[in-house]
């Protein structure tokens, strides 16, 4: 299967005529030698986990703290030790991480809270099967680190997500997960079901299975990829379906028409992560990027709007910068998985130009080590603080081509 990807011409004057390297070198190096030591000196609270933003001025925000932003800051720093990026500062913030994990948030050990007030108090007690993944995904990484603890509080929450979310074969997992559900066989509440927490399990038990060789993870991460192709993946659009209904079938009307090009990106890079051998996903993937480079990208910018319908009508025309950096890494999905010499070319040109885009509209307006993290149809900056949770997205991109 052949699509050659068409090279985007917004600024397309910054891209050198032979960028040479690999397309994530200037990345790498902004994130080694300029962002890591930056948040390195002002991720951690010291009254537990992590700030969830910052002021551009590197000063805490005064945002409420969620899990997933816990977890992903632990993520990045046990990351960051394991591959020797300023190994012990990055080891000690993983451990700082890890420490709120295991306490404040882990409750009575199995019922991870979703929000904290600043100091660390639980403000909202509800269990979310996105946030639990990203538990585990962290988990991964401080095992890897060798963090004492990481393999048992991994194990601990795959089996809150088997035993309070998981519902049977073939139907996937509910979002909520209240404080009297004690079995999966209860649905009540579950009215749709998302891609997005699907997506992020994907990640998760591929993670798991990777850092410990955990067979029956793994088995849970083909078993999710299987349901992403038969319910969530729309073969006539080439599109992800964000939303579909309690029994897993394509929901009417306008919620069900909703597409984010950032996240067909992310499921192609995760279904090449989890099986690059595997033919018929790879195809999958291809159509996933190209259909959201063909009409889900701004023209004025050239940047993944943030959600349009499966036909590219823009519904929030806005741009992220995570949507930007999951292009980048599908498009080392492309470099890799492609046999054709000239698609490989065009590809690597691609990524290094997504990469150049990334900078000057994300990275190089913002201080040193931080970024903006939301644009207007116009290019303009809408951010007024700095997610702290977006430093998992800048890693990624650079952690796949080091593995």
């Amino acid at each position: 299967m052949s699509h050659p990807m068409p090279l985007n011409h917004a600024n397309v004057e910054a891209i050198p005529a032979d960028p040479g390297g690999s397309p994530d070198a200037r990345l790498r190096a902004w994130l080694i030698d300029v962002a890591l030591p930056r948040w390195l000196e002002i991720a951690a609270d010291p009254r537990g986990g992590f700030h969830e933003t910052v002021t551009f001025e590197g000063a805490p925000g005064d945002a409420d703290k969620r899990l997933r932003t816990m977890a992903r800051q632990t993520w990045a720093f046990a990351t960051a030790a394991t591959f020797g990026w300023h190994a012990e500062r990055s080891r000690a913030l993983a451990e700082h991480g890890f420490a709120f994990l295991t306490g404040p948030a882990a409750g009575s050990g199995s019922a991870f809270a979703k929000t904290f007030h600043p100091d660390g108090r639980v403000k909202d007690a509800t269990r979310d099967a996105y946030d639990h993944a990203f538990v585990l995904f962290a988990s991964a990484a401080c095992h890897r680190a060798g963090i004492d603890g990481a393999r048992e509080l991994g194990e601990t929450v795959r089996a809150v997500l088997k035993r309070d979310f998981a519902l049977g074969a073939d139907r996937g997992y509910r979002e909520i997960a209240g404080p009297d559900v004690v079995s999966s066989d209860l649905t009540t509440g579950d009215a749709e079901r998302r891609a997005n927490p699907h997506m992020h399990l994907l990640e998760a038990f591929t993670a798991w299975h990777r850092a410990t060789g955990c067979a029956a993870s793994l088995a849970d991460a083909h078993a999710l990829a299987d349901l992403f192709e038969a319910h969530f993946y729309d073969p006539a659009t080439w599109s992800v379906r964000e939303h579909v209904d309690a029994d897993l079938n394509p929901l009417h009307g306008a919620r069900g028409d909703i597409r984010e090009p950032g996240h067909a990106a992310e499921w192609a890079w995760l279904l090449h992560d989890l099986d690059p051998d595997n033919a018929a996903r790879r195809d999958i993937g291809i159509r996933l990027i190209t259909m959201a480079r063909r009409i889900g990208l701004n023209p004025h910018t050239g940047l993944p709007r943030h959600e349009i319908t499966a036909a590219g009508v823009p519904l929030q025309g806005h741009s992220r910068i995570w949507s930007q950096t999951e292009m980048i890494r599908a498009l080392c999905m492309l470099i890799w998985s492609s046999v054709d010499a000239g698609e490989v070319s065009a590809a690597t040109q691609e990524a290094h130009a997504a990469v150049n885009l990334l900078f000057s509209h994300y990275i190089d307006p913002a201080p040193a080590g931080l970024w903006i993290d939301t644009l207007a149809p116009d290019g303009s900056a809408v951010s007024q603080t700095v997610p702290a949770s977006i430093l998992y997205h800048l890693m990624t991109p650079v952690v796949a081509y080091t593995r």
